[in-house]
């Protein structure tokens, strides 16, 4: 409680203001100057004395300086009400000790309240007093800590019963925490059988929040009451429990972005913290939420697997189906086509190819020779469609191209913006853009009226050359561009679509936008 007063007004006035406030009568009343340790603690250090209490406020507040460079700007000070009819004055020995008390079967801890002991004296000697206040029955043996410090680390050590007070360096204000000693199978039966390790839990302790990476409804969502010490093992366990899945090792954890409020762009690895403080912080935040997916084998299995989210296109370049396709991680792209002919089943009967596609362009046709632990699919969409006939048996003069589709803004020509399905097609050397419009309007299935809208160029990284029905459109596209992808057909024409993000898995990673003052 705050007081006001004039530092000139005498400090019996401010115990007649205590007296009307909390009802404790003036001769009742016992106060204690407070005193910052060498552990930067605070705690009540001596009480003052009657000649002090006659003293005006400033001249009160003067004993409270740690040094004379360092003035306190408030008097603060602690209120013991005395009991009636004792003398105020403490016994020279004596000192001020608070007691808590711990029950480790509902992990509580509470204030008992105060006592005065005799610092020559070892703790023993007021053990009946602690059991009493704690309430225990007589003869009940109790363990008693000195909780010395709580921030930034723990320090609660157990009292020496073979030493005085004095000897074991207890003080006017330290804080005694006592507890029934408990032994053997009762030990075992409790989360946190003594003070300090309660007092462990309580400075660890965190409230994690577990979303389902696939989920909307936050009703799904878990939170958990978990310790920063806990190890991975220890919080999928935890989750694995709430979740009623009897393997732990089922469930992925994937971390928060902290400005996007979206998963991470890769999840954690089985086992990838000792602590769980490791990874509460990210960009010096506190980021206690977390998404998880239950896998269909070990997690530790599964990540010896490179997993591939593949989507298989027709010839039309229409989306049919998409499939996850899982191979050790020695294994080659000729292994995942062939594991992806399989489940396609029918609807394959000819060779694949896989692709790697970004910003509605293809930017890589995988080799089947290529090992599937080189490929980077985190940002880029794999998409895999049957070889044609004709590519397969190219004649002379005969050469594949890639085939995209694009929009402009007519003040800015040379700008152009992908979208929807690219695709390859082969062109022989003598075609004119004329001999070609039939069949890139027949493989897409673009009905007469639409298609007559449509203009077409040849798009590279440096320009865009429209063209015209009678332009060669091979002439126009270097030989070597099919290598690099960089130089395609374009089919210019109104998109239709909703605009969409580029595709990516479904981890995304967003920057974050930072704001710097002057």
């Amino acid at each position: 409680e705050k007081f006001k007063l004039q530092k000139t007004a005498s400090f019996s006035l401010l115990k007649e203001q205590v007296a009307e406030k909390f009802g404790v009568p003036t001769d009742q009343q016992r106060y204690w100057l407070w005193s910052r340790r060498q552990n930067h603690t605070y705690r009540p250090t001596r009480p003052l004395t009657p000649a002090e209490e006659a003293m005006k406020i400033v001249q009160v507040k003067e004993l409270t300086q740690y040094s004379k460079n360092q003035p306190a700007l408030d008097l603060k000070l602690l209120l013991e009400r005395t009991s009636p009819g004792i003398p105020k004055s403490i016994p020279e020995n004596d000192i001020l000790l608070f007691v808590k008390y711990y029950d480790p079967h509902n992990k509580t801890l509470r204030y008992l309240g105060h006592l005065f002991a005799d610092a020559q004296k070892s703790i023993t000697s007021i053990y009946d007093r602690l059991a009493q206040m704690a309430g225990f029955e007589p003869g009940t043996q109790i363990e008693v800590f000195e909780e010395i410090k709580f921030e930034p680390t723990i320090m609660c050590d157990p009292v020496d019963p073979a030493l005085t007070l004095h000897q074991g360096q207890l003080e006017n204000g330290d804080i005694l925490c006592i507890q029934r000693k408990i032994m053997g199978p009762e030990m075992q039966a409790v989360q946190y059988p003594t003070v300090p390790q309660f007092f462990e839990y309580v400075i660890n302790r965190v409230k994690v929040i577990f979303k389902p990476i696939n989920g909307t409804d936050a009703s799904s969502d878990l939170e958990l009451e978990l310790s920063k010490q806990d190890s991975y093992v220890q919080v999928v366990e935890e989750l694995a429990r709430e979740l009623g899945l009897g393997d732990h090792r089922l469930l992925r954890l994937t971390k928060q972005n902290v400005y996007s409020g979206t998963p991470a762009s890769s999840a954690l690895r089985y086992n990838s913290f000792e602590r769980l403080i490791d990874i509460l912080y990210q960009y010096n935040q506190l980021a206690t939420t977390f998404y998880y997916e239950i896998v269909d084998m070990p997690l530790p299995d599964l990540e010896k697997m490179k997993v591939l989210t593949i989507k298989y296109h027709n010839q039309s370049t229409e989306f049919v189906s998409e499939h996850e396709i899982r191979v050790p991680r020695d294994k080659t792209i000729g292994d995942v086509l062939a594991l992806l002919k399989e489940q396609l089943g029918e609807e394959a009967s000819g060779e694949l190819r896989l692709m790697e596609v970004y910003f509605s362009r293809i930017s890589r046709i995988f080799a089947e020779t290529l090992p599937v632990d080189a490929m980077n699919d985190q940002y880029w969409t794999l998409r895999a469609e049957q070889i044609t006939g004709e590519e397969k048996e190219l004649g002379q003069g005969e050469r594949v191209i890639q085939v995209c589709h694009f929009t402009r803004d007519p003040a800015h020509p040379q700008a152009v913006q992908n979208f929807g399905e690219p695709f390859l097609m082969v062109l022989h050397e003598t075609e004119t853009l004329e001999d070609i419009k039939p069949k890139i309007q027949t493989r897409l299935e673009v009905k007469d009226q639409q298609f007559a809208k449509w203009k077409f160029a040849v798009v590279s990284a440096s320009k865009v050359e429209d063209l015209e029905d009678e332009d060669i459109v091979l002439a126009r596209i270097p030989e070597e561009s099919m290598g690099q992808l960089d130089c395609y057909l374009g089919l210019e024409h109104e998109d239709k679509l909703p605009r969409r993000n580029p595709p990516t898995s479904n981890r995304t990673y967003e920057r974050p936008v930072r704001i710097f003052g002057d």
